[in-house]
């Protein structure tokens, strides 16, 4: 559930932000929120078949975006 809502948070400050957001956990989860047993090596990060199929999603939804880009963002200070 924290993984889910760190998720949900992502996606609300791309929204916010006019930010494209590609939802990789969807290609990796099952139906309950869960990585595949087999694609992961502690139930958290991916293993080496997990990264594959994750770089396969990346590989296949690549977004159009024409806004700007971090290196032209202002810098800014994070207190």
């Amino acid at each position: 559930p924290r993984i889910q809502r760190y998720n949900e948070i992502v996606r609300e400050v791309a929204g916010a932000k006019n930010c494209p957001y590609v939802d990789v956990a969807a290609a990796v989860t099952d139906e309950e929120g869960f990585l595949p047993a087999n694609w992961t090596y502690d139930g958290v990060h991916l293993n080496d078949l997990g990264c594959r199929i994750w770089l396969d999603y990346l590989r296949t939804h690549a977004i159009n975006y024409d806004g700007p880009f971090v290196a032209d963002a202002p810098a800014q200070t994070v207190e």
